[in-house]
């Protein structure tokens, strides 16, 4: 009955933002990702990208963004089909800029920095707690609806080394 009560309260509250809204355009630097994408196509080698899209949208009201992206793989010698890939990424204002975290279907999770400069973001990973690599992706426009999507990774005290790279077109 207290349960019932106290959910009662809570419900006929009036509902009040928690905080004011950031002044400005917290995905300024990010607008120009916004749409759908497919990614060029790949030789169809084994292991390598055969097809893959992602997309950038406005979510919660407009208070993150929300990126989806998808990818299949050519098999590899021994395999009747090919991998997949499917990760999620939502953006958030905070206090020190627009942060990005990064989950995907290996159970990859990535905490992300995110800076830009016209035509082009950049997601850093901070150096992790533990000895650990560090990851950048980084979105830069080559033409009108053209992107090129670029992967590193930083070994343990390393320098980062491209991982993978390839272009998009905005559909």
């Amino acid at each position: 009955m207290k349960l019932a009560v106290s959910l009662l309260c809570l419900l006929s509250l009036p509902a009040m933002p928690l905080a004011a809204p950031p002044a400005g355009d917290p995905f300024a630097g990010v607008r120009f990702l916004f749409g759908d994408w497919l990614a060029s196509e790949g030789s169809g080698k084994p292991g390598e990208q055969t097809a893959g899209s992602f997309s950038f949208s406005l979510g919660l009201d407009g208070h993150v963004a929300v990126r989806h992206a998808r990818a299949k793989f050519a098999p590899k010698p021994g395999q009747k089909q090919g991998a997949k890939h499917e990760d999620l990424m939502v953006l958030s204002p905070g206090a020190a800029g627009l942060r990005a975290t990064y989950w995907d279907d290996e159970g990859h999770v990535i905490e992300y920095g995110v800076r830009s400069e016209p035509g082009r973001a950049i997601f850093e990973s901070a150096a992790p707690a533990a000895p650990g690599p560090r990851f950048k992706l980084v979105y830069e426009q080559k033409a009108g609806d053209v992107v090129e999507v670029t992967f590193f990774v930083a070994p343990p005290g390393g320098e980062y080394q491209r991982y993978v790279s390839g272009l998009a077109h905005r559909k």
